[in-house]
């Protein structure tokens, strides 16, 4: 009897600290905290997926929709789902990418119109981190405050190239939209709209350039939204990226999000579930351990044949 009790408690503290462990990795992921706004999960996708773009959208819409099906998940389909909106994106870095080193990513998206860039784009400056608190406190604050939005959100991937997985990262960003283009391309130029980025280099002449001279030929589409528990409204997104010049597709990605204000705890663990079920779901398709980010700032060839 005296060796039983010791065994009891033993299998009692194991049985705790199990429990316990299961509840941290949890709250790293999916920690409602009330800074957060919102969530994202992203899935970068292979090219040879948009070979023809519209079908590699209606596959791996349609296999979302299916899996929604069978767990029980309502999806509404937007009235035109396939419509198009086109433009280029492009991140901007010194040539020793001193923000990318700090955490910090300066993007610019400018949309098309009939086939046309507009006169106008979207600047966007994000800070990234593990820590919610180095998130939420690091300065990307905008001269434009009324036509500027700032968002504290947690982007969520896979666990490297694991299937079933996920994981979590902060991201604190501020985007300007309507900005007249072309900015010249000096910190001090873009410092103007972004204050910040004065202190994250020595000298304010430094120049921007196009991080490993890529700009992204985006195409997206809107299809649908998922609606999880408690009427959570989740908004999917379909995107494909062609290096300007080419013809043949580079990545594509699939991405929803919602905003934690409408969560409840089983529609936030219901979204994480349907999240490594979409990955078994189109695994053929996934290019795992990556970003859109990491694509950009890695050796593009390289990534492109993994």
């Amino acid at each position: 009897m005296k060796r039983i009790i010791p065994m009891i408690l033993l299998c009692l503290l194991l049985a705790v600290g199990a429990v316990t462990f299961s509840k941290e990795k949890h709250v790293s992921v999916a920690d409602n905290t009330p800074q957060i706004t919102s969530r994202e999960f992203k899935l970068l996708l292979k090219p040879d997926a948009f070979t023809k773009r519209n079908r590699g959208y209606q596959s791996i819409w349609e296999s979302l929709t299916s899996l929604a099906k069978e767990r029980g998940i309502a999806v509404t389909e937007n009235s035109n789902p396939y419509l198009e909106e086109e433009g280029t994106v492009t991140y901007l870095d010194t040539r020793t990418n001193d923000l990318y080193k700090q955490n910090y990513i300066l993007r610019k998206r400018i949309q098309y119109d009939n086939g046309a860039p507009k006169r106008h784009g979207e600047l966007m400056l994000k800070y990234r981190s593990h820590d919610v608190n180095l998130a939420a406190a690091a300065d990307v604050t905008s001269t434009l405050k009324a036509k500027a939005k700032d968002k504290l959100e947690q982007d969520i991937n896979m666990e490297g190239i694991r299937i079933g997985s996920l994981q979590g990262i902060y991201s604190h960003s501020n985007s300007i939209k309507k900005i007249q283009l072309p900015v010249e391309n000096s910190v001090a130029d873009y410092a103007a709209f972004f204050p910040g980025l004065a202190n994250l280099t020595r000298d304010a002449t430094t120049v921007l350039l196009p991080v490993n001279d890529i700009t992204a030929h985006e195409y997206t589409i809107s299809p649908g939204s998922l609606i999880f528990d408690s009427r959570l409204i989740a908004k999917v997104e379909l995107s494909v990226w062609y290096i300007d010049g080419e013809q043949s597709p580079e990545i594509g990605e699939i991405s929803f999000s919602y905003r934690l204000k409408n969560s409840s705890p089983k529609s936030v663990e219901e979204s994480e579930s349907f999240f490594k079920e979409l990955q078994k779901r189109i695994e053929e398709n996934i290019l795992p351990g990556m970003t859109k980010t990491d694509f950009v700032y890695g050796d593009k060839m390289k990534s492109k044949n993994q």
